[in-house]
């Protein structure tokens, strides 16, 4: 009768440890699913700020470009206006040395 109760007792010990192994089991699937989830998302987040920073990237290059072609227009718009002052100078006979001699007071 003894070895009875013993062996319904190791049944039911073997019962409830394969149980509680079937719901931890369950519990780490459930975890796995949670966690890939998770990663998943980041994942995706990461990739849209990625791409968000290449757009800016382009967007900063055509505007450095649009401003280093602006400056060079600039320039080519200043010698032009220094060129036309000089022949205006020289036309009317007038010296075009700036800062001409200025006496200085003793």
């Amino acid at each position: 009768m003894c070895r009875n109760i013993v062996l319904q007792k190791n049944m039911t010990d073997s019962t409830e440890g394969k149980s509680k192994e079937r719901s931890s089991t369950s519990d780490v699937t459930q975890l796995d699913v949670k966690t890939g989830l998770h990663l998943t998302e980041a994942l995706q987040l990461q990739l849209d700020v990625q791409r968000r920073l290449r757009e800016q990237l382009e967007i900063q290059r055509n505007l450095q470009l649009r401003i280093e072609e602006q400056g060079r227009q600039l320039k080519m718009m200043i010698d032009q206006q220094q060129k036309t002052n000089e022949s205006l100078l020289k036309e009317q006979d007038l010296d075009i040395t700036p800062f001409a001699y200025f006496p200085s007071k003793m």
